[in-house]
């Protein structure tokens, strides 16, 4: 690019100094060169008379060729500095658009979350309206939530912080799991949700990222959800040619096929009114294009404007010698357990303290991280710790550190509110699992049973 840049802004002097040469040249060498090449004065004389004419031409034909080189290097370089400009600009115009989308995407749940708090303040309201309110906060909170993941995996992934974390998944269990979380969204749209995997069990555990694998399954979910009216969606995976094939099938709007290469790029949606219609940041799509690369793979999508829609990734198959293991039985709350739940912020523990109380659990509270090692240390009855990672005085990971040195069976969950690739790391080397926060019910439960079954 300087190379060009610099021959450009030269080109007048460097054409100057070589027809300058040239003749020079010319001048100085040609009637030696003739009287070497040849004897006889009179053809001598002749030949002199046309050298004049002789230099001209070949002038004229450098100059044309370094001319012509130089308009064609114009011409290249006008092109792709007008490709770059229509690229900036249509970059800029997504950006704006995505900005204005996402403004849009944030206010509408943060107004619903609002105003229906406020509404539940209301001393008159029946048990029926408020459990009608407390759905649409919890709805719109988890519509902001994934909103937000979207914004920062987007961010993630640009700056290539984003790394892989192999790890044994059972995909059958996986699948499985999948199919369960979506299970009453498609109910409630009076949608067949249908889980077609039926993978042997030498094939179900492999080796892979799985919470790459499960963002990319949800977004593909969520989308098919979201464009389906009646009818159903299946979910699959089966092993071909030694890579896993994993599709989302529903039987929505489909879209033009013509556009299908669009979906994958950022802030992209099929067309502007689908965007209006229904709603979305249009970075679903992107991430999980990135995602599947990221593990090695490609993504596509099959479509037709009103049949429905296809999309389908592969990724590498690599085998785990794990069994199959049997199905995860329903955990049952043991009473009488201690645990304990390191947090500073009153809110935060309030809530913990709130979703636990149901499960007739001893829940005690350390205020910074040194308490927690403190009450630890006084307390054997302690079967697990919920450890905050930003605390006063010792925080979370230095206090895990020093507990895991007297009580090393103890299992302690990190809880952060967002974690990047480099703190997952972490957690994974001193934290026995972690939660992010927002906590859910759901998943809080899961996690504490892996420990406390």
């Amino acid at each position: 690019m300087k190379k060009k840049k610099f021959f450009h802004e030269k080109f007048p002097f460097r054409i100057t100094l070589i027809y300058l040469a040239f003749g020079l040249t010319w001048i100085l060498l040609s009637d030696k060169l003739l009287s070497f090449l040849i004897s006889d004065v009179v053809t001598l004389s002749k030949i002199q008379t046309y050298k004049g004419f002789f230099f001209i031409l070949m002038t004229a034909l450098l100059l044309f060729v370094l001319l012509w080189r130089h308009m064609k290097t114009m011409k290249l370089a006008e092109k792709e500095l007008i490709d770059a400009k229509e690229k900036a600009e249509n970059s800029n115009r997504l950006k704006n658009a995505f900005l204005q989308n996402i403004s849009h995407e944030i206010r509408t749940p943060m107004n619903a979350i609002c105003g229906f708090t406020s509404l539940m303040t209301d001393p008159d309201l029946n048990p029926e309206q408020k459990a009608d309110y407390s759905a649409i906060v919890r709805n719109n909170c988890d519509q902001l939530l994934t909103i937000i993941t979207d914004v920062l995996t987007l961010s993630s992934v640009e700056t290539k912080q984003m790394k892989v974390t192999i790890q044994e998944v059972n995909l059958t269990l996986m699948m499985e799991e999948l199919t369960q979380l979506f299970q009453s969204t498609a109910n409630s749209l009076s949608l067949d949700l249908q889980n077609s995997t039926n993978l042997p069990e030498s094939q179900a555990f492999v080796l892979t990222d799985r919470t790459k694998l499960i963002q990319i399954l949800t977004n593909l979910l969520t989308n098919a959800l979201k464009f389906t009216k009646e009818g159903s969606i299946e979910l699959n995976c089966h092993l071909e040619n030694k890579q896993l094939v994993f599709y989302v099938k529903d039987t929505g709007i489909g879209f033009n096929p013509a556009l299908k290469e669009l979906l994958f790029e950022r802030f992209r949606q099929a067309n502007e009114d689908t965007n209006r219609r229904y709603g979305g940041t249009g970075l679903g799509l992107a991430i999980s294009k990135a995602l599947v690369e990221l593990l090695g793979g490609q993504i596509g999508v099959e479509t037709e404007q009103g049949k429905g829609s296809v999309f389908h990734f592969t990724i590498p198959y690599v085998a785990s010698g794990s069994v199959l293991a049997e199905s995860v039985k329903p955990f049952i709350w043991n009473k009488g357990f201690t645990i304990l739940v390191a947090e500073d912020e009153d809110v935060n523990f309030l809530f913990l303290e709130t979703l636990l109380q149901p499960m007739n659990w001893k829940v005690l509270r350390a205020r910074n991280g040194q308490e927690a090692v403190d009450m630890v240390r006084a307390d054997e009855s302690i079967r697990l710790v919920l450890m905050d990672i930003r605390m006063p005085v010792l925080d979370g990971f230095q206090a895990a550190i020093a507990i895991k040195e007297f009580r090393p069976n103890l299992p302690i969950l990190a809880q952060t509110a967002y974690a990047n690739e480099q703190e997952m790391e972490q957690f994974r080397s001193i934290f026995d699992d972690y939660l992010t926060k927002p906590l859910r019910i759901q998943v809080l439960k899961q996690k504490i049973s892996k420990f406390l079954a």
